[in-house]
């Protein structure tokens, strides 16, 4: 019965380390995005949004920490620091996330308050220290609640 458990055992732990790729513990992330702020008077566009910054993993969860930006806008004030927290379930190549944006100018995190960030995505290609994710962001201002920005992104993560 022990020989049983410990041959179970050993094939989670095979199956945990062989379903994320070898950089699984840290690394680096960029994101470009664009998307639209529905709802209010009327619809504006959002982007080219870049995000830039790194992530610490364990199999199936990966937390990052970003500064992220709308490219399009003046830097300073639609700059923020994020902070998310990625599942992503083994063999699946899909996520979920949810995330915390905090704007670096508090002018600004009067106005719009606190950007709540939930997702889901997909990884398209994987070469082993780099990966490729696709996925789309719904941006829930905290203290502008009939606006609802969707935020289509593509993502490029290297690890070690």
């Amino acid at each position: 019965m022990r020989r049983g458990f410990e041959t179970l055992a050993i094939a989670v732990v095979l199956l945990v380390v062989s379903s994320r790729p070898a950089h699984a513990l840290f690394g680096a992330t960029a994101s470009a995005g664009f998307g639209a702020q529905l709802g209010g008077d009327e619809t504006e566009t959002m982007g080219p949004t870049l995000e830039v910054g790194g992530y610490l993993s364990v199999p199936f969860v990966r937390a990052l920490v970003t500064y992220a930006t709308d490219a399009k806008e003046n830097a300073g004030d639609a700059s923020q620091l994020r902070g998310t927290v990625r599942v992503s379930p083994p063999f699946a190549g899909i996520y979920a996330q949810a995330g915390i944006g905090v704007p670096l100018k508090s002018e600004v995190r009067d106005v719009v308050g606190y950007d709540v960030v939930l997702g889901v995505g997909k990884e398209v290609l994987s070469l082993g220290i780099a990966e490729l994710l696709l996925g789309v962001d719904y941006h829930y201002q905290t203290e502008l609640p009939d606006i609802i920005p969707l935020e289509f992104k593509l993502t490029v993560e290297i690890g070690l």
